[in-house]
């Protein structure tokens, strides 16, 4: 009776879904945690095969396989092992579960016992950690496009104000000299916003070969 009333405190405090199946997958066993999680109550769990009860339809051979394939070698690729599936509420809405099978031997007898973790949550938490690094990506790169083409900008802005300077006896070659200046500083208000929106990002100085800036800067 000690035993019985130990087995069930921990059972049933167990913060995880814990599930208990016999050899033919069906639940004798289904904590409240698993009741919370899958909305489904423990009188109409108990009896029902696992497989059909929760998981996806995809993933259910394989774990049929592989409780049969238990009883015939004595092993199987799951039973002990750390996996994910993608579950199935009694409202049909899918939900990413972390789940660990082992053996149990009562005897002659032989059921599994099935630990299943929600990672929702980490799953939501890992989709916001990669929009932050494709952020942080798009910001490095958006700064060096900005700082290269600001360079390009700043000779066309010379040069058209040095054909402007020179073109006052020629009104029609003059007016597209100011186009050009004009063009060049909507550039540049471009590459303000730009920079706006790299400086978002967090500086990473690195050391550099000032003699090979120098020569890359010949052209310009």
């Amino acid at each position: 009776a000690q035993r019985e009333k130990l087995y069930r405190s921990v059972v049933e405090s167990a913060f995880d879904a814990f599930v208990l199946i016999d050899g033919d997958c069906r639940i004798v066993e289904w904590n409240p945690s698993a009741e919370q999680l899958f909305d489904w109550p423990r009188p109409e769990a108990l009896g029902k095969e696992l497989m059909d009860l929760i998981f996806s339809p995809d993933q259910r051979e394989r774990y049929r396989k592989g409780i049969a394939e238990y009883f015939a070698s004595g092993k199987a690729d799951f039973l002990g092992q750390r996996s994910e599936i993608e579950a199935v509420r009694r409202d049909q809405i899918n939900l990413p579960v972390e789940i660990v099978i082992w053996p149990i031997s009562f005897g002659e007898k032989v059921m599994f016992s099935c630990f299943l973790h929600d990672i929702s949550a980490q799953r939501s938490m890992e989709a916001r950690l990669r929009h932050v690094m494709r952020m942080e990506a798009v910001g490095q790169l958006t700064g060096g496009v900005a700082h290269d083409f600001n360079n390009l900008l700043a000779v066309i802005l010379l040069n058209a104000e040095t054909l402007a300077d020179h073109l006052d006896t020629e009104p029609k070659l003059k007016h597209l000299a100011d186009l050009i200046g004009k063009a060049a500083d909507s550039g540049k208000a471009l590459i303000q916003q730009l920079s706006a929106f790299a400086r978002r990002q967090i500086l990473r100085p690195q050391a550099v070969h000032l003699d090979d800036l120098l020569v890359n800067l010949m052209p310009l």
